[in-house]
């Protein structure tokens, strides 16, 4: 389930499910942004409960796990000017430990 991070309604929807791509900007996907969204509704992490959120570039992946992310995505925005050049790179690029 998708849902607009910081809403409360989409993450108790998304508790009923395999779990939450949270989406929006700012603040709210960051690491700490992640942890608190993920605590909005008072309920740990289940097992197998996946969370897939978008790497934002410079964070290191593990403050994300830390955060309780089970999934990091690094993309591209294809309506952007110079976006092939970028998912190449993207494409070659070793993934970030």
């Amino acid at each position: 389930m998708a849902g607009v991070a910081p809403h409360r309604r989409p993450l108790a929807r998304a508790r009923r499910w395999d779990g939450i791509v949270p989406i929006g900007s700012g603040e709210h996907l960051t690491p700490e942004g992640l942890a608190a969204y993920l605590a909005l509704d008072g309920e740990q992490a289940r097992e197998g409960w996946d969370v897939v959120v978008h790497h934002r570039p410079g964070v290191p992946p593990g403050e994300y796990a830390d955060a309780g992310a089970t999934w990091l995505v690094r993309s591209v925005f294809p309506a952007v000017d110079g976006w092939e050049e970028e998912l190449d790179d993207l494409v070659r690029s070793a993934p970030e430990r």
